[in-house]
Order: structure tokens, then C-alpha cells, then sequence
């Protein structure tokens, strides 16, 4: 007869720990994927306005106006001037390039110019400085200065920028006049000392233009006019 007996099982206890091994470290996370991004900025260096110059320095009416720019750029960048040129405050907007052509101003305005040059980024700027046209003098024609008589002898003079002429006299002799075209008149006196007199002959524009031109005569004491002539 067989019997049958049930073994016992006892469960296996784990392995004791090593005192002398180091403890274990936790595994370490993979690093998360990162995107790397290569760029090249390139700074523009703008352009360099060095100089600018109006002239001529006193112009007239007749004269043009021309202007003078020296820009310096590192990178030879390709440049776009602007000129903007001012008569008396007011743009003129006309006139766009380096030169204000001449008989378009008068005497008194004002011009200067404003500037800017650039290339791709913002513009360098400049602003002249400001000139006035001046005003010119008659001129007396120098034919005058030695006339072949006085009473009657008309001066002549013209002025440049169109002014009216003003004559008048300086150093006369009584009775001598001049009159508002330019003639001269002499009314003889009996009371007129004689003797030599430098006769001052003046051409005014009005606008603190003058020209002069001496003119000596001879006058005998009590003469008449045919005989007050220019030596």
C-alpha cells in the first residue's frame, strides 16, 4: 500500500545585501532632443556725409548756386542722394540737383540746402549753410568823366539787378543840380567865386548801392554856363 505524504515548500528568502557594495544609482533620463540653429547677422555701417559747401559764398542774382557733397560709405554700398533746396524758408521744389540756377532769385533771398544720402538702412543727413544774395551797384558809364560841357550833359549808368537809379551830387558849385534822369544843369551866378570844384556824381539802386564819379571843373567868377567846362 502506498501512502502519500505532502512535502512542505518553505519560499527561498532573498540573498542578504553585500555591506560593502555601493548603492545602486537610479538610471539616468536621456537628454531630450534639442534643435540647433545657425544664423549670420551682417550690421550695416551707414554712410558718412564729411563735408558739404555752398558757393559761392556771397552770390548775386547772377550767379548760380552750386553745392559740393563728400560722403564716405565703409561698404561701397550703392548710395541715393536726396537735395532739397530752401529760398527764404520755402522749399523750392523745383530744384532737385546740385545746382540753383542763376537769374531766379533776387537780391535779399535766402538759400541753404538740406541732405540725405543712404543706402539700405536709415540716411545721414546734413544741412548747409545758409547764403544771401547780395546786392549789386550801378555802374556809370565811364564815358561820362569827361564831358564837353555841363549844363544840358546827361549821365549815364545802369544797374545790374535792374534797380531804379538815384542820382544826387556831392561838392558842387552854387547853381549846379542834377536831375532825376541824370542831366546836369548849371544856372550861373554873378556871386559864384571862382576856382576849381570836384564835383562828386553819385549813382544810388536803393538798396545801399552806390557808384561815383569825380568830375572837376574850372569856373571863372561870375561865368555863365557855356563856360563851366571840364578841364
Amino acid at each position: 500500500m502506498w501512502f502519500l505524504f505532502p512535502l512542505a515548500c518553505s519560499p527561498s528568502a532573498p540573498p542578504a545585501p553585500n555591506p560593502q557594495a555601493p548603492p545602486s544609482e537610479p538610471a539616468a533620463e536621456p537628454a531630450p532632443e534639442t534643435a540647433t540653429r545657425s544664423a549670420t547677422v551682417t550690421d550695416n555701417a551707414p554712410p558718412q556725409i564729411t563735408s558739404v559747401t555752398l558757393e559761392p559764398e556771397a552770390p548775386t542774382q547772377a550767379d548760380e548756386i552750386y553745392l559740393t557733397v563728400k560722403v564716405e560709405d565703409p561698404e561701397l554700398d550703392p548710395l541715393t542722394p536726396t537735395y532739397r533746396w530752401f529760398v527764404n524758408g520755402e522749399e523750392a521744389g523745383e530744384v532737385t540737383g546740385l545746382r540753383f540756377p542763376a537769374g531766379r532769385l533776387k537780391h535779399g533771398d535766402t538759400v541753404h540746402v538740406e541732405i540725405e544720402v543712404a543706402d539700405d538702412g536709415p540716411p545721414a543727413r546734413a544741412r548747409t549753410r545758409t547764403v544771401t544774395i547780395v546786392n549789386r551797384p550801378p555802374v556809370i558809364d565811364p564815358n561820362c568823366a569827361r564831358p564837353s560841357y555841363i549844363d544840358g550833359f546827361s549821365m549815364k549808368a545802369e544797374d545790374p539787378d535792374g534797380d531804379p537809379i538815384i542820382w544826387r551830387t556831392e561838392g558842387q558849385p552854387p547853381g549846379f543840380s542834377i536831375e532825376k534822369t541824370g542831366i546836369l544843369r548849371y544856372e550861373a551866378r554873378r556871386d559864384t567865386p571862382a576856382g576849381s570844384y570836384l564835383i562828386g556824381i553819385i549813382a544810388e539802386d536803393g538798396n545801399g548801392g552806390w557808384s561815383r564819379l569825380d568830375l572837376k571843373i574850372d569856373v571863372a567868377a561870375g561865368s555863365d554856363a557855356a563856360r563851366a567846362v571840364a578841364p
